[in-house]
C-alpha cells in the first residue's frame, strides 16, 4: 500500500472509472480485493508482481498468488486444489501449469493420498461360515480348532466366527463366543472376533458379559462384529425385532459400548422396575474395537460411518469398483460424524483358495463354491445381476445360471488361483482402502479330503 520507485518491484493496484464493482456472489473475495486507498480510492489488488519502468511501460514478472491466465482466462489454481482436497482420498494437491512439447499450456495436479493404509502389507484372517459341509459336525469343530492353532503360528491376523441359525449358511455356529473361548485356551497371539453377533437377538448385558470371559481368557484379544440380522427364520429368539431390527441394533450398540467401558445402563426387572445395571467381570480391553458389518445396501456403509466403528463386508453382488464408491461414502460419513477415517479398518470377507497352479484351484473349488453359491444367493438374484431374469425356468437352466456365476464370482470377487494371479486382486483392494482379507472358509469336505495334508 506504499508507492514505490520506478525500476523497484511491486505489487501492481489498478483503479479508475472502470473498475468493477466486486466479484459476483463473493463478498469475502471482494473484501480480499477490492480496497478503499486514502488517496487513489477504491483500488483492486491484481496479485501480479510488476515493475514500472522508465518510459513508462510496466513490466509483468509475476504473480504473488497462484493465479494465472490460461487461454485468456484468470484462473485460481488454490480453488482447483481445494476442490481436490475435498475428494476422500486425497490429503494434499498442488496444481501447476506445465507446457507441453506443442507449446500449449495444460494444468497438472499432483496429489498425496490419504494415509488410511500406511501400512505396506495386507492383513489376512479366516473367517468360517461351513456352507454345505459334508462331515460330522464333530469333524467339523475339530478341523476349526486344528485350523485356528495353524493360523495363529502363521501369523494370520484374526479368526472370525459368524453367528447363524436355522439356514445351511454358517449353521454350525450358534453362538461365537462359546467356540470362542476355545480358541482363547489354545492360542496365544491371534484376534478372536465374532463375525457378526446378530444384535436384535440379543440382550446387550448377555453379549458383554460372556465376550468379557474371553476377552480374560484371551488376554485383551476380542474384536466383535455386528449385524442387523438377514434371516427371519433367526428371529424366532426375538420376533417383534425383526421389522425394526436395524433401530434395534444401533440403540443397543451403543449399550454394548458402555457396558464394556464399564458404565451402568437403565433396565427393567421382571417386576417392572428401573434401576442401572453394568456388568461383571470387567473385560480387559478398555475399550471394545467394533465393526459394522455392510452388504450390499449403501445405506448400511453410512451406519457404519455414523457409529464409528471399523466395516466388515464382502464382494458377493458387487463388484471391486462398486465397493469403492461405498468405501468412499463410509469414510465421508465417519468425518461428518466427527471420527478419524484413518483409525478405522476396512475388512472384507473373501473366499480364498490359493494354489500352485491357477487352473487346478478353480477346479478344485468348482463345486464346493457352486453348492455356497446356491445355498447363499436366491436364483431370482443371480439371474438379475446377468441380465438372465428367464433363465433359471428349468433344472439345467438353473444350473446353467449357477455356473455363470461360479465363472464371474471366481474370477472378480475371490482370491481363488495361484499367487501370481491372486496378487493383482489383493493390489486392487489395496488400493480402494481394504486393510484386511478375511479369507471365507466354508467347503471344507472337498479341500480336507483331497489336498488338506498337502
Amino acid at each position: 500500500m506504499q508507492a514505490v520507485p520506478i525500476g523497484v518491484i511491486g505489487n501492481l493496484y489498478i483503479g479508475g472509472a472502470g473498475l468493477a464493482r466486486g466479484y459476483h456472489q463473493r463478498p469475502d473475495l471482494t473484501e480480499e480485493r477490492f480496497i478503499n486507498h486514502p488517496l487513489e480510492g477504491r483500488l483492486y489488488f491484481t496479485g501480479d508482481v510488476a515493475r514500472l519502468l522508465g518510459d513508462g511501460r510496466i513490466e509483468f514478472l509475476g504473480r504473488s498468488d497462484n493465479q494465472i491466465k490460461l487461454r485468456g482466462f484468470r484462473i485460481e489454481l488454490g480453488e482447483i486444489e481445494q476442490c481436490l482436497e475435498q475428494v476422500p482420498d486425497v490429503k494434499q494437491a498442488v496444481v501447476v501449469p506445465v507446457e507441453g512439447r506443442s507449446g500449449d499450456i495444460s494444468l497438472v495436479a499432483h496429489v498425496i493420498p490419504e494415509q488410511e493404509n500406511a501400512s505396506t502389507e495386507m492383513d489376512f484372517s479366516l473367517f468360517y461360515f461351513s456352507a454345505g459341509i459334508e462331515t460330522s459336525a464333530k469333524e467339523s469343530y475339530q478341523l476349526y480348532l486344528e485350523s485356528a492353532k495353524r493360523a495363529d503360528v502363521m501369523g494370520f491376523k484374526a479368526i472370525w466366527t459368524p453367528e447363524r441359525h436355522f439356514h445351511p449358511v454358517g449353521g454350525q455356529f450358534p453362538n461365537p463366543s462359546v467356540l470362542g473361548a476355545a480358541i482363547a485356551m489354545i492360542t496365544n497371539r491371534i484376534q478372536i472376533r465374532a463375525g457378526s453377533v446378530v444384535l436384535p437377538l440379543h440382550n446387550p448385558i448377555r453379549v458383554v458379559e460372556e465376550w468379557s470371559v474371553v476377552d480374560n481368557l484371551s488376554n485383551g484379544r476380542v474384536g466383535l462384529a455386528f449385524a442387523s440380522g438377514w434371516n427371519p427364520k433367526d428371529f424366532v429368539f426375538a420376533p417383534d425385532n425383526f421389522e425394526n431390527r436395524r433401530e434395534v441394533m444401533a440403540k443397543s450398540l451403543k449399550s454394548v459400548k458402555a457396558l464394556w467401558r464399564g458404565e451402568s445402563i437403565d433396565v427393567e426387572d421382571g417386576v417392572g422396575s428401573k434401576g442401572a445395571v453394568s456388568v461383571y467381570p470387567r473385560p480387559q480391553q478398555d475399550e471394545l474395537e467394533t465393526w459394522f458389518t455392510a452388504a450390499g445396501d449403501p445405506s448400511t456403509f453410512v451406519e457404519a460411518g455414523k457409529t464409528g466403528s471399523n466395516l466388515l463386508t464382502h464382494l458377493l453382488g458387487q463388484s471391486v469398483e462398486m465397493l469403492q464408491e461405498k468405501i468412499a461414502l463410509y469414510r465421508q460419513t465417519l468425518r461428518e460424524y466427527g471420527h478419524d477415517p484413518a483409525k478405522k479398518s476396512i475388512t472384507l470377507m473373501l473366499h480364498a483358495f490359493v494354489w500352485k497352479d491357477e487352473s487346478e484351484a478353480v477346479e478344485i473349488c468348482r463345486k464346493p463354491f457352486s453348492d455356497y453359491l446356491r445355498a447363499h444367493l436366491s436364483l431370482e438374484k443371480m439371474a438379475k445381476s446377468f441380465g438372465k431374469e428367464d433363465m433359471f425356468d428349468t433344472e439345467n437352466e438353473a444350473e446353467s445360471l449357477i455356473e455363470l456365476a461360479f465363472e464371474r464370482y471366481s474370477k472378480t470377487s475371490s482370491l481363488i488361483g495361484s499367487v501370481d494371479s491372486c496378487m493383482d486382486m489383493i493390489h486392487r483392494l489395496k488400493d480402494i482402502g481394504v486393510n484386511e482379507i478375511a479369507c471365507l472358509v466354508d467347503f471344507w469336505h472337498t479341500i480336507t479330503t483331497g489336498i488338506g495334508r498337502t
